[in-house]
This record gives C-alpha cells, sequence and structure tokens, in this order.
C-alpha cells in the first residue's frame, strides 16, 4: 500500500501540468453567454410579475387611478385618499394608496393641490346694497351640518411622502385647508387650518397567499360607507363614519370555493392628550367637559363574482374619564361643579355596492346612530363631517338633549359614462367624448330629547352631469335640492351650478374651473357657521358665487 502511494506522488511530480498560457482565450460570446440572460428572460420575468399581482388582485397593470385598482374594494376608503375631492364631476381618482409594486425598498411623493377664488354676492338687508363676500355665505356651505352641499369649492392642499416596499411602507402627509398667505390678506392667522404633519403611519402587507392581510398603524383616518368608488361621493361625506386618531386597523381577505370571498376589517383608536381647560379657537374648541376618549370598530363585508359587495359596520366610541366643569358660577342657574356622565356613541350600518361594469356603479347604504351624554366625548369619531361630541349634539340633537338621540341616515349614489356604455364591450378608457351622469341622495330621521330636534326628517337630493366634449375644454352643470326639515318647507333650498373645465388632455391630472352658482332660497333659510371658514350664523344669505379654483395631483 505504501509503494502505491509512493508511485503515484512520483508520477504526479514527473507529469507535466497543463498550460494555462497554451489554452485558447475565449471569444466574447462565449463568455457573455454566461452573465446576459437570453432574450426571453425578460419577457418571462414580467409574465411572471404579472400573474403574481393578478393572484394579489390588481387587474390593470398601469391603471391610473385608484387605491390600487383592486377587484375587490376595501371595506373603508385608503387612508391615503384626498381629504377633500375634487368638485368637479367625472375627473378620475389620484392613484393615493396604491400598493408598493416592488420587492426593493423605494421612495413616492404624490400630491393633491387645489387653490381657489370664491366670491359670494347678495344683498344687505338694511339699503339692499349689493354685499361681496371672500367667503361666500351661502345655504349649505357649512361643514359639519345635514344641509352641506359640498357646492363651495374648498382650498385644499396635502402632500404624501412615503418609503417602503410591498410588505411594509412608511407614510406621512402634510396638509393645511388655507394657506398663511390668504389669511394674511384677510387679516387673520388660523393656526389650526395649518395641519402640517396630518397622518403618519405604517402600512404592514405580508406576502400570505392565497389570503390577503394588510395592517395599518399609527395616526390616520379610518373612513366608512364612502358614496363613491374611489372617494367620498358627490357630498364629499362618508355615509357610516369617520375614525380618526391613533392606533391600529387590520384587514383581513378570505377567498373561497368558487368566485367569492370574506372581508374581516376592525382596530381600536385612542388620542393624544387632552387640554386641561377650554381654549376656544385655539385648538379647534377643546372643551373641559371632554374627556379622554376611545373607539374600536369592526366591519365584514362578502365579494360576490367581483360585483356586488355587500357590508356591515360597527363602531363604538366612549369616554371614562373623572373631568369635572369648572367652578360653579353664581349667575348661573345650573351647578357647573357637577361632575360629568361618561358618554358614548354607537354606530350600526348596512350597505352594499354594485359594480355593474358598463351600466354603472351604484352604492346605497343605511346608518343608525345613537349617543349617550355625547357631550362628554370628543371628535374622535366623525359623522356627516361633525364630531361626535358637543358639535354632533348641537347640530342634530339640540343642546337642550343633553348628547342622548338616535338618527337614521339612508343614502344612495349612482352614476354611470355614456361613453363607456356605448362602447360596449369595447373597452373605454377615457380617451374620447363621454358624459357621465350621477344621481345621489340622503335621507336622515332624528330622535331626541329635546323636543324640537324629536321626529325630525330631513332630506338632500342631486344630479351631476359632465359632458367631455373636448381634449382640453368639459362641462359640467349639478342640480341640489334641500329639506333640513320636513315640517317647514320655508327652510328647502335650490342650488344650480354651472361649470367650465379647462385642461391639457383627455386624462389629465389637472383642470381649471370657472363655476357659477345661484342660491335659490325660501323665507326660513339660515346660513349655520362651522369652525372653519364660515364663523358666524345668517338670516340673510347670498344668492349668488363665482368660483375659480384649479386642481393638480400626481
Amino acid at each position: 500500500m505504501k509503494k502505491l502511494i509512493l508511485l503515484s506522488c512520483l508520477l504526479l511530480t514527473v507529469l507535466p501540468a497543463p498550460s494555462l498560457q497554451a489554452k485558447e482565450t475565449p471569444s466574447d460570446e462565449e463568455v457573455m453567454k454566461y452573465v446576459t440572460m437570453p432574450e426571453e428572460y425578460e419577457e418571462k420575468q414580467k409574465e411572471i410579475a404579472k400573474q403574481e399581482q393578478a393572484a394579489k388582485g390588481d387587474v390593470k397593470e398601469n391603471p391610473g387611478y385608484v387605491p390600487g385598482y383592486r377587484a375587490t374594494p376595501g371595506i373603508g376608503l385608503s387612508p391615503a385618499a384626498p381629504t377633500f375631492t375634487n368638485t368637479a364631476a367625472g375627473a378620475a381618482a389620484p392613484a393615493f394608496g396604491s400598493r408598493t409594486k416592488s420587492r426593493e425598498p423605494k421612495f413616492e411623493f404624490h400630491g393633491y393641490i387645489q387653490p381657489c377664488l370664491r366670491m359670494g354676492s347678495g344683498e344687505s338687508p338694511s339699503d339692499g346694497k349689493t354685499t361681496l363676500h371672500g367667503d361666500p355665505v351661502v345655504a349649505g356651505g357649512s361643514f359639519g351640518w345635514f344641509d352641506h352641499t359640498n357646492t363651495v369649492p374648498t382650498p385644499w392642499a396635502q402632500i404624501n411622502f412615503s418609503y417602503g416596499n410591498e410588505v411594509v411602507k412608511a407614510t406621512a402627509m402634510i396638509g393645511a385647508w388655507s394657506t398663511t398667505e390668504g389669511d394674511e390678506a384677510g387679516g387673520t392667522y388660523m393656526g389650526n387650518a395649518q395641519q402640517l404633519f396630518t397622518d403618519v403611519f405604517l402600512t404592514y402587507t405580508p406576502d400570505l397567499a392565497p389570503i390577503s392581510l394588510k395592517i395599518n398603524a399609527g395616526v390616520f383616518p379610518d373612513r366608512y360607507g364612502f358614496m363613491s368608488k374611489y372617494h367620498q361621493g358627490a357630498y364629499g361625506t362618508s355615509l357610516v363614519g369617520d375614525i380618526h386618531g391613533a392606533g391600529i386597523t387590520g384587514t383581513l381577505e378570505l377567498p373561497f370555493v368558487g368566485d367569492w370571498e370574506v372581508i374581516f376589517e376592525g382596530g381600536f383608536k385612542g388620542e393624544f392628550a387632552k387640554a386641561d381647560m377650554p381654549l376656544q379657537g385655539a385648538n379647534e374648541h377643546a372643551q373641559s367637559m371632554q374627556g379622554s376618549t376611545f373607539a374600536g370598530h369592526g366591519h365584514m363585508a362578502v365579494h360576490f363574482a367581483k360585483y356586488f359587495t355587500p357590508a356591515v359596520h360597527f363602531i363604538y366610541s366612549f369616554s371614562n374619564d373623572d373631568r369635572k366643569d369648572l367652578q360653579d358660577r353664581p349667575d348661573t342657574p345650573q351647578n357647573e361643579t357637577q361632575e360629568r356622565k361618561d358618554g358614548s356613541l354607537r354606530i350600526l350600518a348596512g350597505d352594499l355596492r354594485i359594480d355593474m361594469r358598463q351600466f354603472g356603479y351604484l352604492y346605497t347604504g343605511l346608518s343608525n346612530v345613537k349617543g349617550e351624554n355625547t357631550n362628554s366625548l370628543t371628535d374622535l369619531v366623525k359623522v356627516l363631517n361633525t364630531g361626535s361630541g358637543k358639535d354632533f349634539n348641537e347640530h342634530f340633537w339640540g343642546y337642550a338633549s343633553n348628547g342622548n338621540g338616535t338618527l337614521t341616515l339612508f343614502g344612495l349614489q349612482y352614476g354611470i359614462s355614456l361613453g363607456t356604455l356605448l362602447r360596449a364591450p369595447v373597452h373605454f378608457d377615457g380617451v374620447g367624448p363621454d358624459l357621465t351622469v350621477n344621481v345621489f341622495t340622503i335621507l336622515g330621521h332624528t330622535k331626541s330629547d329635546a323636543d324640537d330636534f324629536d321626529n325630525k326628517n330631513m332630506m338632500k337630493y342631486g344630479t351631476e352631469l359632465f359632458y367631455s366634449f373636448s381634449e382640453f375644454v368639459a362641462g359640467a352643470f349639478r342640480f341640489d335640492h334641500v329639506m333640513p326639515d320636513f315640517e317647514d318647507k320655508y327652510e328647502s333650498f335650490e342650488v344650480f351650478s354651472p361649470k367650465l373645465i379647462l385642461r391639457s388632455g383627455w386624462k389629465a391630472r389637472e383642470s381649471l374651473v370657472l363655476q357659477y352658482s345661484y342660491y335659490n332660497t325660501a323665507k326660513h333659510v339660515e346660513v349655520q357657521g362651522d369652525n372653519r371658514l364660515v364663523s358666524t350664523n345668517s338670516t340673510n344669505p347670498d344668492h349668488h358665487m363665482v368660483a375659480v379654483y384649479g386642481t393638480i395631483w400626481w
């Protein structure tokens, strides 16, 4: 054995090693075939990525709009969607909130800006002189009241920053509903209009196929009952309710055999520390009787055949706090030192979305709001763009109710594109003449401990036409009829609003709108104030409004 090993070593030593220099140098083609992928590789990878995305629910490679353009619509509106939507009908919704289609982290920058100039015109009740108001004093122009029509264009600027990949993404948003330069020109400054970082949150979407899971955590809005496909609808408000503050919300989608799936969503939210004393106007009217407020919410939807999506909603807001009123004032009959009762607000709702493709899109919903001692709640939950605490009580149940009552709401909105309908089955992507028609309505009924607000019925309805007759010019017309109280027909009013829209193309992301609105008001119509731009009530509303505003999103 030792001799064999010794012989092998001698042979290896004697035999010449192969010369590297003697070997031929490989050609460039031979080298490149090992470092360059075949021509069909890139196309194959694109097809694989497309199939993966289709499995996640996206049905278009570059939809150009919407939060995600999901085959399965979300139960709630994307928290990254614009707070205020474009008042020009027919405009495509911004792509805020779309899921990142990349395994590598990337930075995204989105925005939505709508500056505007408005002017209301009326007559002085004393001498009949024509009056002009930079902030139109018009019926239905104030946020938070049932009669709000969303026909007055609102200034808004929103910037969204996000960084992450398809699994986790961080989002920070900056917004303002009035700009400092405009405030200074009017001799005033509204600190609460400059909102700086309105929302900061993380979105976690792990790949758990075939199920889908999404978790939002941080400070962001949850909005339920949005009446349009991609935004809050013609009235700019959610039918069910909006939940603000800090917290966490999770969404779970479970596919089943056949073309249907079940969606569950729920979360819990609270707020940051409250002011210890009332600072009227300095921090959006903090009140000493409002304690720390929390809200839990749960939702369930069933998505049938990519067309029908019925859903149920439950929201419960409460305050368990030991705050008391200020010291007893001798000049008032009530005892201000008494301890406030804990408040609560419960919302039960159901809605239905029907995507009829070329035959249009239908939303309908029913919501019931019940409050107990809601003066003790903050505005963590908002209904019809008003907070669930003191403001909501005064708007719908009356101050004498002490925050006890119910509000039942029914809403419906239907929209159809005649261009899509008449061109079917050929796909129409908006490049060409089109006429879109929207009809919408909300009805309300209240029960309250205050006699003036008990068994009160209210209704508003309208229609909007958008005619895109040219690549660069379009026209729109909107009509609204509002009845704040069935018992008093003299509180009703109508709004007629023609518009001219200038743009750079059929599917432009920017527009310049010229709008005129005529308000036909009965003799008992009053303009209600809010805590934003309109700050005073008026029994002498303007009858004319002219507005020029531009909108751009990216």
